[in-house]
């Protein structure tokens, strides 16, 4: 089963949220506490089962980029306007890190298995 995580990304850290779960990791080059909490969460294989779901924030998110890369998790990235229409048609009024982190996440259910 794949597990969708809405990440909101700045400067200074990454919100997650896979639809239980609530997290916040520094947004850091390699990203190594990010990989701690999702072999402790998912196991060995957690680049199996993930799928990163964020918007690109220009260079907030290339570490994020980097590490999907070489970790060989799918990603999709949202344009910051589609989310934000998808936000509204929710009701998401209120714009937090973490509402940000679990619309993304909620976003994934109208995406297509191909995207």
């Amino acid at each position: 089963m794949t597990e969708y995580i809405g990440i909101d990304v700045s400067k200074q850290s990454l919100e997650l949220w896979d639809g239980t779960q609530e997290d916040e990791v520094p947004n850091e080059k390699g990203l190594k506490t990010l990989k701690k909490l999702l072999k402790k969460r998912y196991g060995g294989e957690w680049n199996e089962t993930v799928r990163f779901i964020y918007e690109p924030t220009g260079p907030y998110s290339n570490y994020l980029r980097a590490f999907a890369a070489e970790h060989e998790v799918q990603v999709v990235e949202v344009n910051p306007k589609k989310s934000a229409n998808f936000a509204k048609v929710v009701g998401n009024r209120s714009k937090t890190d973490t509402v940000d982190a679990k619309t993304l996440s909620a976003f994934h259910a109208l995406l297509a298995e191909e995207d």
